[in-house]
């Protein structure tokens, strides 16, 4: 302390400022050490931390295959890991780009989930505890008996006003997890709405352009999180934050005209660089429906839910420690106290229970997953498909039944009526079913004994004169599964087993020589559901098609009936990526069907050389030609092209606003540098300090 301090008497403040700064840190060490409680089950061995749920399974199996794909220096736009593969920047949910992302990807998983929660948390707290400061008002003042600020010589005698504070920031914190338990990308914005919302009161106080780029980089990151209902509303909470401000002031037009000014056009500009992200969601979502998702069909209610959950655990949070203040003086309050601490017990131990943790999958069940593994790799044609029972096996990835974030419809109901899976189920209650063959399934890993097929896996049934979908005498018909185990090479009488489906004929793509069309894909799921049917059914013969295509197939001219296939052709499989599919084919004709999800994003062409010869003595000229397929839907959930000919078809995936997103981005981006130079370029007239009016 510098005798000018002691000498105009600013004393006081300045030891109020250091105890403020020292009971600031002590609130913060003590919402990291609650936050790393409520983390305990993620400290465990072999545990997860998270719910041990199908949909929190499937947002921790997008956001680590993400953070794999990033780390290689790809971005992930395509998952063919989970069913028939599902779309991962256009799930609406996972935050690719969102910070956290960076633990995954240095981290194994079974820290890194529990450090990103731990930052969460923290960031939720700290946050609630400097807004219930500022609500409060008091600021972390050492008080007297009457309030007043007093020196450290009487502090040994009163306490520092921290516990409402801290304990407004618990319950926020806590209240928050609970919330997010099962919505990762949610608890991410919802961890950042406290800073938020002090950011707008600092537009409120004083606008400059350091406090616009500080808003704008905050808005960019909330939008980045995922969740964009969440997003949305944690940018409506600050608006009425800002009026309830305004309200609880003298009335300030003008600052609260040019605060709000500001703030909607930080979120503007934070908007346009998460185009990158929310651009392809939203194109996703109108196709399919991805939970969580805003500005879509019913998603006001979702944003409300979500910004009444959000301002109803702040708000009791603040207003309990604000009740608390002086309760060792007033007896009531110390009833509020206790109400406080019991509220903060029950919110910690049912953050635990929630996110108890998941399970590691057993040993037994790894090993088996590596094995398919080496076999997918030793194949060097295509990966093998599988289905793993139990939900031990959801964090395994390439398993058929994991659930996923965004699963298309169409594969969502694919499942149900062929599987005859309900919501949540594990297990497969027909596995024998013939067109469980049509994806390519080749494996089995279940710990429940499979008996044989009771009859020849080729051979019709004998009541069955002909085949439902017709076919030539020389057609192949599915027939039933035929699974026998293969690993482990002794196998137990208990335990995990891997199972072979010898009677499978069909590879993940193949040629039919003749369609049947449908009108809507229900008419298809309908023809899939008959067990007995399907088993004297020839994929080779015949493919089903329906019309009930989203206004993508017609763009391209779509052949109802292209010429029938009058050989099997040759198939080669040329480059298999996330993104990318080549497929080589020669003297094929009929249609082309490929095993993977019909999905929205994903285009066709092929590319074939015609050589024509001017006369007779001039050599041939070979000219390559591209020309754009038509995909259409097959057996309701997977991909169809036509063909003509030998060629090489090649799919690729695009979301459909990836491109426009990556523009407007761009613009964003442009923008928030003219930002960012105005702020390290302040002009003259910006002093930084506040105008006094003085009589």
């Amino acid at each position: 302390m510098t005798a000018m301090e002691i000498f105009t008497g600013t004393e006081d403040t300045t030891i109020e400022r250091r105890e403020g700064r020292k009971a600031l840190i002590r609130s913060a060490l003590i919402i990291l050490a609650i936050a790393i409680l409520a983390t305990l089950p993620g400290w465990m061995p072999g545990r997860i931390y998270g719910a041990a749920d199908g949909e929190s399974a499937a947002s921790r199996l997008a956001v680590e295959y993400a953070a794999q794909r990033l780390k290689t220096g790809e971005i992930p736009l395509w998952n063919p890991n989970v069913g028939l593969g599902v779309a991962v920047i256009g799930d609406g949910q996972t935050g690719v780009f969102f910070p956290t992302i960076l633990l995954h990807m240095v981290m194994p998983a079974t820290w890194s989930w529990t450090m990103s929660a731990v930052v969460r948390l923290w960031l939720a707290g700290f946050g609630g505890v400097v807004l219930a400061r500022r609500v409060q008002g008091s600021g972390f003042r050492v008080q007297g008996e009457h309030g007043h600020a007093s020196t450290p010589a009487h502090a040994t005698q009163n306490e520092l006003s921290i516990l409402p504070a801290v304990f407004a920031g618990v319950v926020f914190m806590l209240g928050g997890l609970c919330i997010g338990f099962r919505n990762v990308s949610a608890m991410n914005a919802i961890s950042l709405l406290p800073w938020a919302m002090l950011a707008s009161e600092g537009l409120f106080r004083r606008l400059s352009a350091a406090r616009l780029v500080g808003m704008t980089l905050l808005f960019l990151v909330i939008f980045l999180a995922g969740s964009n209902a969440a997003s949305a509303g944690v940018m409506l909470a600050c608006v009425i934050y800002l009026v309830w401000n305004f309200a609880r002031q003298p009335r300030q037009w003008s600052s609260f005209v040019g605060a709000l000014f500001a703030l909607v056009a930080a979120a503007g500009v934070a908007g346009l660089v998460g185009a990158v992200q929310w651009m392809p969601a939203y194109s996703n979502a109108q196709f399919n429906g991805i939970n969580g998702f805003a500005f879509r069909h019913g998603d006001g209610s979702v944003v409300g839910g979500f910004l009444v959950l959000q301002l109803a655990i702040l708000g009791s949070g603040i207003v309990f420690g604000r009740a608390m203040r002086g309760w060792k003086e007033h007896g009531w309050r110390r009833v509020v106290a206790v109400v406080v601490l019991g509220i903060s017990i029950g919110l910690l131990v049912l953050g635990m229970l929630c996110n108890s943790g998941a399970h590691l999958p057993p040993r037994e069940l790894s090993e088996a997953s590596g094995w398919l593994q080496r076999q997918g790799e030793s194949s060097q044609t295509e990966g093998v498909r599988f289905i793993a029972e139990g939900s031990e096996a959801w964090e395994i990835p390439g398993n058929m039944l994991a659930p996923a974030v965004s699963l298309p419809e169409r594969t969502r109901q694919w499942l149900r009526s062929v599987e005859q899976l309900e919501e949540g189920e594990t297990r497969l209650p027909l596995v024998d079913h013939p067109a469980l063959r049509l994806p390519g399934l080749k494996y089995l890993i279940t710990s429940r004994p499979l008996e044989p097929a009771t009859r020849p896996a080729t051979s019709p049934s004998p009541d069955r004169a002909r085949r439902l979908f017709g076919g030539g005498p020389a057609a192949v018909p599915m027939g039933k599964m035929d699974w026998k185990p293969v690993w482990p090479t002794t196998r137990p009488s208990r335990g995990v087993v891997v199972y072979e489906n010898v009677a499978q004929p069909l590879p993940r793509f193949w040629i039919a020589r003749n369609a049947l069309w449908s009108v809507t894909a229900g008419e298809v799921m309908d023809r899939l559901k008959k067990s007995a049917e399907q088993a004297d059914f020839d994929p080779h013969d015949v493919v089903l098609l329906d019309r009930e295509v989203e206004g993508e197939a017609g763009e391209f001219g779509l052949l109802r009936r292209p010429p029938p296939g009058t050989g099997t052709g040759t198939l080669q499989l040329l480059e298999d990526s996330p993104e990318r599919v080549r497929i080589a084919t020669e003297g094929a004709g009929g249609w082309l069907v490929l095993a993977d999800a019909y999905a929205p994003g994903w285009r066709a062409k092929m590319s074939y050389v015609v050589v024509r010869r001017t006369s007779r003595r001039a050599p041939p000229r070979e000219s390559n030609y591209e020309r754009e397929l038509a995909i259409v839907p097959a057996y309701g959930a997977m991909r169809a092209v036509a063909l003509q000919g030998g060629a090489e078809v090649v799919f690729e995936y695009e979301p459909k606003g990836w491109k426009n997103g990556l523009m407007v981005a761009a613009i964003g981006g442009i923008v928030l540098l003219i930002l960012v130079g105005g702020m390290m370029f302040p002009s003259e007239k910006d002093t930084g300090e506040t105008p006094v009016l003085q009589n």
